[in-house]
């Protein structure tokens, strides 16, 4: 059994494929950028976005993108999807965001994938154990739990968390958490 994190966005999605193991060096992640230059490490791959004319073309290189690249690893038929819910309180450019979610959605469907929405709150808490854990939080948990810092890798100059490595930390959660649900009982998931 394999369990895939996508957080998916319109600028930098990342794609982690997790095994049983939850160990972070047997992985595979994969992640797009429009405008940071690729870095590609042992287990990670990176891929530069397609330049486009229009938001419905975006749309498909970006799904096309994440469909391969799960699909490149044969996995076996019951390897789940987790994805990141939408935020209640989102605004700004929401329908669009909407939109490009709904075409990978569609496309992991007809893959058959099946397909577990993860609520933002509960991905942070499950990585933090607060709610409204912020990017820096999360990076932090996650180099706790795998003594991978990815800001050193991807933003060496920084102390933000920006993509990839945020992208990677929250897909990386997402299959993390996934693996957590399936190995519980429903009654320990809603403590």
């Amino acid at each position: 059994m394999f369990y895939i994190g996508i957080d998916y966005s319109m600028r930098c999605p990342g794609v982690i494929i997790m095994p049983e193991s939850g160990v972070f060096s047997e992985c595979k992640i994969g992640y797009v950028s429009s405008n940071k230059p690729i870095k590609s490490l042992d287990n990670v791959f990176g891929s530069r976005i397609a330049p486009t004319d229009c938001q419905e073309a975006r749309f498909d290189f970006l799904s096309t993108w994440t469909l391969n690249f799960i699909s490149s690893y044969c996995l076996p038929v019951n390897s789940h999807v987790f994805m990141e819910d939408y935020a209640f309180g989102a605004h700004g450019r929401s329908f669009t965001i909407g939109e490009n979610g709904g075409v990978l959605k569609h496309k992991l469907w007809l893959a058959g994938y099946p397909i577990s929405l993860v609520e933002p709150t509960v991905l942070k808490k499950f990585a933090t154990g607060k709610g409204n854990a912020k990017k820096e939080q999360m990076h932090e948990a996650f180099f706790k739990k795998t003594n991978v810092h990815l800001i050193k890798m991807f933003q060496p100059k920084s102390k933000k968390v920006g993509s990839p490595a945020g992208d990677i930390v929250d897909g990386f959660y997402l299959a993390d958490y996934g693996r957590f649900i399936s190995d519980t009982s429903p009654d320990d998931v809603n403590q």
